[in-house]
């Protein structure tokens, strides 16, 4: 009878450390929906350095970041991962931009409806892993139903008014960017665009280098009658870039 005691009392120790380990159901939906880097180790990121991460159901995946190969710059969204997520580990898996498998194992800290934070552990990669841990905090992006489509024209780019500057998205992905010359607008260059509510990346080939090059610029976006203005800001260490586009009505 004492062994049939012990035993039952080994069964419900094992059944409690496995509980445990379960996933708290709430936590799983919370962390779904798209999520914005804003600091790490509790440092804000400068703007260049932005991850997006989209969690999905049926643990689908996808993360977004400026990808720099050798002066080569590119937004490089893939989505093509998967995220699992048990307990405390939160881990996310697939194949990288240079077609690396790879598992990034990170450990769950705390999410509601406006802030994720996790810590990465380490890169497991079949170009090799890497080592070291560090916290990430996200804040949470809305969806967004304002319409970015239509010519906006550059007030002032960092102190300079009226520039010359125009760019006209269609609303696809698609961006041209334009210069005044002459009295005429000509257009200097195509490029492509990905917006997060509040933050936009630029796809575009250097006029100079003739390498891809990537900009990013977190913004805001405020109308006040039949006026609509788009502040760009971006941040790198002590220097920070603002344009302030308006809304041309075509």
């Amino acid at each position: 009878m004492k062994q049939l005691k012990l035993l039952f009392t080994a069964i419900i120790l094992l059944f409690s450390a496995v509980s445990c380990e379960e996933t708290d159901p709430y936590s799983y939906l919370k962390i779904q929906g798209t999520w914005l880097l804003q600091a790490v180790n509790d440092y804000p990121v400068d703007t260049d350095t932005r991850t997006v991460a989209v969690f999905s159901e049926k643990d689908a995946c996808t993360v977004a970041l400026m990808y720099d190969n050798n002066g080569s710059q590119k937004w490089q969204v893939n989505d093509g991962l998967s995220w699992n997520f048990h307990g405390t580990v939160l881990e996310i898996s697939g194949m990288d931009a240079n077609n690396n498998v790879f598992v990034q194992n990170n450990t769950f800290l705390s999410v509601d409806d406006n802030t994720l934070v996790f810590t990465v552990n380490g890169v497991e990669s079949q170009a090799g892993g890497s080592t070291g841990s560090y916290n990430c905090k996200f804040s949470r992006v809305l969806a967004d139903s304002r319409n970015y489509s239509g010519t906006w024209e550059c007030l002032h780019a960092d102190g300079v008014t009226n520039p010359g500057i125009r760019i006209r998205l269609d609303g696809n992905h698609a961006m041209s960017v334009f210069s005044l010359e002459n009295g005429t607008w000509q257009q200097k260059l195509s490029a492509e665009y990905f917006t997060y509510n509040g933050f936009i990346a630029i796809n575009y080939t250097d006029s100079d280098s003739g390498l891809p090059a990537c900009g990013t610029w977190d913004y805001d976006m405020a109308a006040s009658g039949n006026s609509v203005t788009w502040l760009w800001t971006k941040k790198s260490g002590e220097t920070q870039n603002t344009m302030l586009f308006q809304k041309v009505n075509e």
